[in-house]
């Protein structure tokens, strides 16, 4: 398994969770709305490099649905993109509890990536979203994309 990187909290996403209580569709966690903190938009995502962020749900357990990123292909071709859902083990990924789906970026817009288990994310905890590319080929990858394009 690569070495994954973490990245904190500033790679554009959505996690979008079913309300118990209404079985609606909320978003308790965003950050799409951030500026960019400098001229590089976002984080590159190939074989060699996974980047992860990691954020804290509220006081409540509730489920995930999805998961929504900005991002868009760099280079040519195609990978083989995905999301998924990991445990944190200090201040790192730690066990990889669903892997998300949705379609390889191409464009640069928002993606959604659905968690087909519906997995219970506990109150007040910590967990990472880990994007790879496990295509072994060079002059393509994604990019995470913080917010907007410069």
């Amino acid at each position: 398994m690569k070495l994954m990187n973490k990245l904190i909290a500033t790679a554009g996403l959505a996690l979008l969770a079913a309300a118990p209580a209404f079985g609606t569709i909320s978003t308790p966690i965003s950050n799409l709305g951030q500026s960019a903190p400098g001229a590089w938009n976002g984080y590159y995502v190939d074989d060699t490099f996974s980047p992860a962020v990691s954020f804290t749900t509220g006081s409540d357990a509730t489920s995930l649905s999805s998961i929504s990123i900005l991002a868009q292909l760099y280079g040519y071709g195609y990978g083989n993109f995905s999301l998924s859902l990991y445990s944190n083990s200090g201040s790192t990924p730690g066990t990889s509890l669903t892997t998300l789906t949705g379609s390889n970026p191409v464009g640069f817009t928002t993606y959604t990536f659905t968690d087909p288990n519906s997995t219970l994310l506990a109150a007040d905890t910590t967990y990472w979203i880990v994007a790879t590319d496990t295509t072994d080929s060079s002059g393509e990858g994604y990019i995470w994309n913080h917010c907007c394009p410069a």
